[in-house]
């Protein structure tokens, strides 16, 4: 009998999430996101933030465009991360607004084709909505294994008392799953779903 590794716990989860998310049509994935969005905007977190970092949507990802154009219409700030050259393997955050120009990075993700000196501080943001492959029930987070979120935000997880920013994922509640975790990892303090919000106290 073979006894399975955290990792190669995590390496199935991974791709069964990519699997279901890439089975689900296009149509109820729109309608599950918009309903995650929906209850995202209507939270007391959302509605008091000023700058708000998002992703951008590759493959199997849900997109956060909608919840970028309710942002802009409510004189929100909107970012999108920049990932750093090599050696470097942490990330900046750019502003993105519908006049951005993007160009894609080394894995394919379109990241703000700005100067880097026009980043900024992750410190300033309120909050920053994640990408994801599962979350767990205490906030846990797996992300795509390349470990960028945790590095950047590692400051938080050794001072939780920290304000900001709230680190939160729009998701499905498909992609709810129990999993193994790293001591280096990040939690989330809040997740929208299309079945409501969970917050995980800190």
């Amino acid at each position: 009998m073979v006894t399975r590794t955290p990792a190669q716990d995590t390496h199935a989860i991974r791709r069964r999430i990519r699997r279901d998310m890439s089975a689900l049509g296009a149509s109820d994935r729109a309608t599950l996101t918009g309903q995650a969005i929906e209850h995202f905007a209507g939270t007391p977190e959302f509605l008091r933030c000023k700058h708000i970092g998002l992703f951008f949507p590759v493959r199997h990802e849900i997109s956060l465009l909608p919840l970028a154009e309710i942002c802009w219409a409510t004189n929100r700030r909107v970012y999108l991360p920049r990932i750093l050259p090599r050696p470097f393997h942490k990330m900046v955050f750019h502003a993105f607004t519908p006049q951005s120009v993007l160009r894609a990075n080394r894995f394919g993700i379109p990241e703000p084709d700005l100067p880097f000196k026009r980043h900024i501080p992750v410190r300033r943001l309120d909050m920053v909505i994640t990408p994801l492959l599962a979350f767990g029930s205490n906030g846990e987070r797996l992300g795509m294994g390349g470990g960028f979120y945790d590095r950047t935000f590692s400051f938080i997880r050794r001072h939780p008392v920290l304000a900001r920013p709230a680190l939160w994922a729009v998701a499905l509640d498909m992609q709810r799953v129990e999993f193994p975790t790293n001591p280096w990892d990040v939690a989330l303090h809040g997740v929208a779903t299309e079945s409501g919000i969970r917050r995980f106290p800190k």
